[in-house]
């Protein structure tokens, strides 16, 4: 077991990565949150742009516009990354590396050449479903469970051919499995927990977890209330999810993807309550404001793998070197 000092140590060396933060309905509006992060000690980030509710390639495209040019008011501790490399750079260059995400298939429109268009341009990993049914995929509210569609078969590939990471997060369980099965590629989920800890549709079941580690992909856990049944978590909640998995699967397949939301109560108004066909009632039997754990949480998950006797490498595979190796393996 590391001391204290020497935890300090790897913690400030470690490429601490949070593979989700939900910037479109997380009521950010300028990248100067970013800073919040990089204070923490993360490292790299991955900006959600697109959700289900921002329709139409214009919107879309507004959307990654805000970004660079949010981002671009703090170049000096900011980076938009393309690249694996470039991500190296950040680190060196003591910036916070992001990269962008969709939370959503709508903006392929059912045309596969945007796949490609939007990964040139930064977009470097989607999820197949939001709650709801798209084109893709059954989402992971819809009671049908019907999988991917023919077309969503065609995306997976696609994705893979190009070099955008899938994303099984809010997606079906059988959309998540098929999608599983067919990828050549890491499959992640970008940000949920664990079923078996918390039964609520947005987590993932053990052959979920299992099937995922069998790609060489990673789950990402998430510091949302919602998805462990608390109102108020903590560290030690989020602890109890990474170790379920890592105890499964191992350590290198798993990491964070905290989600999360910097107005709670404006993401629940304006995102969750108006849709009870995307979010029906969760297992507490009522809708209420749950916290969203922020970065400073990370470094008390930290110290309790180190407690629990998780080796250096463990805890640096689960901080981020495991979805940088998903990215070397997927980006092109």
């Amino acid at each position: 077991m590391l001391n204290p000092e020497q935890l300090e140590n790897l913690y400030r060396d470690a490429l601490v990565w949070d593979n989700n933060l939900s910037w479109a309905l997380g009521g950010y509006g300028d990248a100067a949150h970013l800073i919040r992060f990089k204070k923490s000690g993360v490292k790299v980030v991955a900006i959600s742009v697109f959700f289900r509710d921002i329709e139409g390639i214009a919107k879309t495209f507004r959307a990654i516009a805000s970004v660079f040019a949010d981002c671009k008011k703090h170049k000096d501790e900011i980076m938009i990354v393309k690249s694996v490399d470039d991500i190296m750079k950040a680190k060196t260059e003591d910036k916070i590396a992001t990269f962008m995400t969709f939370q959503e298939t709508l903006p392929f429109e059912e045309n596969l050449d945007l796949i490609q268009l939007y990964y040139n341009i930064g977009v470097k990993q989607a999820l197949l479903a939001y709650n709801s049914r798209n084109s893709v995929a059954d989402g992971c509210a819809e009671s049908s469970n019907a999988g991917l569609s023919n077309f969503g078969k065609m995306v997976v590939k696609e994705m893979n051919e190009v070099g955008m990471i899938i994303d099984g997060a809010h997606s079906g369980y059988k959309s998540t499995m098929e999608a599983m099965d067919l990828s050549t590629h890491p499959f992640i989920f970008s940000h949920t927990n664990v079923y078996n800890l918390y039964e609520h549709y947005r987590n993932v079941r053990d052959d979920q977890i299992k099937a995922c580690a069998s790609t060489g992909g990673v789950i990402g856990i998430t510091g949302s209330g919602d998805y462990m049944g608390e109102v108020h978590p903590n560290s030690e909640t989020i602890f109890q999810h990474v170790d379920y998995i890592a105890q499964m699967v191992g350590a290198e397949h798993v990491g964070f993807g905290l989600d999360y939301v910097l107005n709670p109560e404006h993401f629940f108004e304006t995102g969750v309550y108006p849709f009870p066909h995307r979010w029906p009632m969760t297992p507490a039997g009522k809708y209420q404001v749950y916290d969203f754990l922020g970065p400073e949480y990370i470094y008390g998950v930290v110290e309790l793998m180190n407690s629990h006797g998780y080796s250096e490498k463990d805890i640096r595979n689960v901080l981020g070197d495991n979805f940088l190796r998903v990215a070397k393996q997927t980006w092109k």
